[in-house]
């Protein structure tokens, strides 16, 4: 598996969904699995499903987002 563009566009998209999912209601402890789940579900939109570059997607948006929320407070 090689990492391409499409993975640095992935990431802050899934990052902003996840963000406006949690501005509707959900609760922030949900976060990380939706982070997920939109991951997965952003290779099939792109047209390349992948379950394990998905699930990098959604791992690594979450992490970036608790880390960089980390280093700002």
């Amino acid at each position: 598996m090689e990492i391409t563009t499409q993975f640095a566009v992935l990431v802050p998209i899934v990052i902003a969904l996840t963000q406006m999912i949690k501005g509707a209601g959900l609760s922030t402890r949900f976060a990380p699995v939706v982070s997920l789940v939109l991951g997965v579900l952003s290779t099939l939109v792109v047209g390349q499903f992948d379950l394990l570059q998905g699930l990098m997607v959604g791992l690594t948006a979450s992490g970036l987002f608790s880390g960089g929320k980390a280093i700002t407070q």
